[in-house]
This record gives C-alpha cells, structure tokens and sequence, in this order.
C-alpha cells in the first residue's frame, strides 16, 4: 500500500502500476495512516519535500507510533545525509534527529536510512537547472 495525497499523479499511477495500492490521503488524518498499515507487513515513511520542519517532527513521530502500535514487522524512516550531533542550522534538517531519537525509543524494528540529495531535486524551481544554471 501506498498513501497518496493526489493519487492521480504520474508519480502515484507509477506506484499503482508496479502493484501497489493507493490509499488517498494526507499525514494529517491519522484513521487513514492506522487503516493503512492494518496488516502491514511494513512501513517506509519519507516526508514530503514541502512539509515544514514543525510539521516534520509532527508527523514523522506519529507514522512511527502507528507503525508500533499496529506491530508491523519492519519500519524503515527515510531521513537526511546531514543529520548528526550538531544542529545544522537548518530547521528541516535539524528534525531528523529528534524523529530518528523518537524511532529507537520504540518497541520497533526499524532502519533508518539517510539519503543525500536526490537528483529529480535538482530540477524542482529554483534549484537552477530549469533556468539552465549548474549546481555550485
């Protein structure tokens, strides 16, 4: 299964596709998250780009306590390259760590994962490669 906020979006008719089930959706409704993961074997939960850092530690904690909560075998959190011990500086990144805290405080299998710049990213507005400007 798979939570969608627009499910008829390329990116989720892909994941239908490839045999996933969609489930519409947003982190703001728990009831839908909890239908979700009901039999779950497991769980992968990224973070949308645009969520805010104050929503971020929201809802990154919350999926991981459903997850727990309905026994799944295996969590996986996708997290960020620049988490560490010392605060970066920059809100979205410097949650990380207090979801990743949260994790393996739980009664949970999981694996944290923490990926560096992904490079459909590079060509979101403002990044510069749509406006034919390099990376620097």
């Amino acid at each position: 299964m798979a939570r969608s906020r627009a499910p008829s979006r390329p990116a989720a008719i892909a994941l239908r596709d490839a045999g996933a089930d969609l489930v519409p959706g947003s982190l703001d409704d728990a009831d839908v998250l909890a239908s979700a993961m009901a039999g779950a074997h497991g769980v992968f939960s990224v973070m949308p780009a645009d969520l805010s850092a104050e929503n971020e530690v929201r809802h990154g904690p919350q999926v991981a306590d459903l997850a727990a909560a309905h026994e799944v075998a295996h969590f996986v959190y996708s997290s960020g390259a620049s988490v560490g011990d010392v605060p970066t500086g920059v809100a979205r990144f410097d949650a990380k760590p207090r979801i990743e805290a949260h994790i393996r405080a739980l009664p949970l299998a999981a694996t944290i994962v923490r990926p560096t710049i992904l490079l459909d990213m590079l060509v979101r507005p403002g990044a510069g490669l749509d406006q034919g400007r390099g990376c620097r």
